[in-house]
């Protein structure tokens, strides 16, 4: 299974992404980022906008620093409910399957998303904004995903924004009933869907639906 580090290829990038926000962000700089340390090349990725600020998530307890943090590859050992759902979801899943892998576009440990979006409309934080969606796109470029799931609403806006042709909308197989956006050289279907967990979590008519849509694609790519 080849993984592309973040831990190695980005720690420094973002060391001075987090040194470069003012001191009137104090809160958002002594909480540091979150990234997961590894991204398993050619997976169904999985992808979302921020992690959340949880103390009982994240660093066994401490609230703030930054973090490389780990998916545990055995379900039963994972404690975040956000990655017990993608795994549960990932483990119904009924046919021959690459591995699975997540990504959050953003690294700023925020629970609500409409502050982590208010950074892009201050000029103090536009490189520092910029700079973390830069990073993001280089990691889903090399990641090389066989299939793309969009997780919610912000997520796929950000997601347009770095790989939408601003002339016009990628193309949409009718075969596979997916967008297919050209991820570096590649062409890769992407679904777009809701959270998994939390209070705007799809039902479970919609889990079905997605599943099967999966499972569709999976079949005929």
């Amino acid at each position: 299974m080849v993984v592309i580090n973040n831990e190695t290829l980005y720690k420094d990038k973002l060391d001075r992404l987090w040194d470069s926000i003012q001191n009137s962000y104090k809160e958002m700089k002594e909480r540091g980022y979150a990234i997961e340390r590894e991204v398993i090349k050619e997976s169904i990725l999985f992808i979302s906008m921020n992690p959340s600020f949880s103390k009982d998530a994240w660093n066994n307890g401490n609230s703030n620093g930054s973090i490389f943090y780990d998916i545990p590859n055995d379900p039963k050992k994972e404690t975040n409910p956000f990655f017990v759902a993608i795994n549960a979801f990932y483990g119904e899943l009924a046919v021959p399957k690459p591995p699975l892998a997540h990504h959050d576009l953003l690294f700023i440990r925020e629970t609500n998303q409409k502050s982590v979006l208010s950074c892009r409309k201050d000029s103090q934080l536009n490189g520092f904004y910029n700079g973390q969606l830069d990073i993001s796109k280089e990691i889903i470029i090399n990641s090389k995903p066989v299939l793309i799931v969009v997780l919610n609403a912000g997520a796929r806006k950000l997601f347009e924004q770095l790989f939408k042709d601003s002339q016009c909308e990628p193309p949409y197989n009718e075969d596979l009933g997916a967008y297919i956006y050209r991820i570096g050289k590649n062409e890769t279907p992407v679904l777009f869907s809701g959270m998994l967990s939390g209070q705007r979590a799809l039902d479970l008519g919609s889990k079905r639906s997605l599943k099967w849509h999966i499972e569709y694609i999976l079949r005929h790519l």
